[in-house]
């Protein structure tokens, strides 16, 4: 019975999204009724092209370094529009449906933690699903739109982009009480001699003001609610641990792309200060490897630090993706 309910929940939450939209857009109902409306010229499958765009999805990226969502929809004026402002101003509203059809879907695909999506999570939680959409329709385009024209001058498309911390789409509980993970496959097994050992430079008497995780090489997923654990799979950083106004107003973790210069990007990042402690990544764990599992050495000095030090509970943390 479980695969058929998901399925119901499924194309329930798609439908309750499609009557959501036409009711933000009560003015056009009788337009789209007689098929007036044009169609958004959407180029599935194609990212963004912007420079702050870590995660691709269609017609839509998410810039990770703060976990904020970029969509970009594009509307057609329809054939009954007449002059140039009602042109403009029909196609601009079918372009904000589009890009918010393009922000749903990527919201649906990104990672809440390393075992769930939230789309799983908005199929078990109405909650979730409806702070999501009623946050989704507040959303206004930024900047100005592009408008292109014919060779007779007359609008053809028009195109919006809209962004949203996608920290600030869910309910607040959905951040700081996680689902907890499933029973998962065991814990990659560190060598204890080899280079998981040798991590130095962490001394617990120190003062830091952030901490950096480099994790390059090991095709870690960035999530909203990453985890950083030990060998034996013990939460060494998590979202019970933290801060909860730190938490909703900048997530559990920050993320930087591997450059020629990552490790200088992050540590000029004012998220993690002026004396960051940065300690190596070993292997990455969960479903949609997300979590970040360091060697034992580590765990026990990140604890210990954790006692004595802030930076942790004020998720004060970067990590460095490939």
């Amino acid at each position: 019975m479980t695969q058929p309910y998901a399925w119901a929940k499924r194309r329930l939450v798609s439908q309750r999204f499609r009557w959501s939209l036409l009711a933000l857009t009560a003015s056009l109902l009788l337009v789209w009724a007689t098929g007036a409306i044009g169609q958004s010229q959407r180029k599935t499958g194609e990212g963004l092209d912007d420079p702050r765009c870590m995660q691709q999805f269609a017609n839509a990226c998410v810039d990770w370094s703060n976990a904020t969502g970029l969509a970009q929809g594009t509307g057609l004026p329809p054939a009954w529009a007449r002059g140039d402002a009602q042109r403009q101003q029909a196609a601009l509203r079918a372009a904000i449906i589009d890009a918010s059809r393009n922000m749903l879907e990527l919201v649906k695909g990104v990672n809440l933690t390393s075992n769930s999506t939230l789309e799983n999570a908005m199929l078990v939680n109405d909650t979730i699903t409806s702070t999501v959409e009623g946050r989704l329709f507040g959303l206004r385009p930024v900047g100005e739109p592009r408008i292109e024209r014919d060779p007779q001058g007359q609008i053809v498309a028009v195109t919006v982009w809209i962004e949203a911390r996608l920290t600030e789409m869910l309910p607040e509980e959905t951040l700081l009480t996680p689902p907890r993970p499933n029973p998962e496959a065991p814990l990659p097994r560190l060598a204890p001699d080899g280079p998981t050992t040798r991590q130095t430079g962490i001394n617990v008497r120190r003062d830091y003001t952030g901490l950096i995780v480099d994790a390059r090489g090991l095709n870690l997923a960035p999530a909203l609610a990453p985890r950083i654990l030990g060998p034996d799979g013990n939460e060494v950083y998590g979202s019970h641990m933290v801060s909860r106004q730190f938490l909703l107003e900048q997530g559990m973790a920050g993320y930087v792309k591997d450059t020629t210069s990552a490790l200088s990007t992050a540590r000029s990042n004012p998220r993690v200060g002026e004396s960051p402690l940065v300690i190596v990544a070993q292997a990455v764990a969960g479903t949609q490897q997300a979590d970040v599992v360091v060697d034992a050495a580590t765990a026990r000095a990140l604890n210990a630090l954790n006692l004595s030090q802030p930076f942790l509970r004020e998720t004060r943390v970067i990590i460095v993706l490939d």
